[in-house]
């Protein structure tokens, strides 16, 4: 299942969007298709966080310690 999220926006702070998400080849998040900073992201798929300890979390988490990898 795929939801969306706005570039600079707070709905964008989604695990699949952070750095720290182990996705280096971003298969989790796509550009929404004839629409500029909308992104979409696949939920339920768990990827190890690199700043949780390797620790597999679902895309669709937020932390605190967020920054954007777009």
């Amino acid at each position: 299942m795929k939801s969306l999220a706005r570039e600079n926006s707070p709905s964008i702070k989604k695990c699949a969007f952070c750095k720290y998400y182990y996705d280096p080849v971003n298969e989790v998040i796509s550009p929404k298709r004839g629409q500029k900073g909308i992104w979409e992201f696949e939920v339920n798929v768990r990827k190890p966080c690199k700043q949780l300890s390797n620790m597999d979390v679902p895309s669709q988490n937020a932390c605190n310690r967020f920054e954007c990898k777009i």
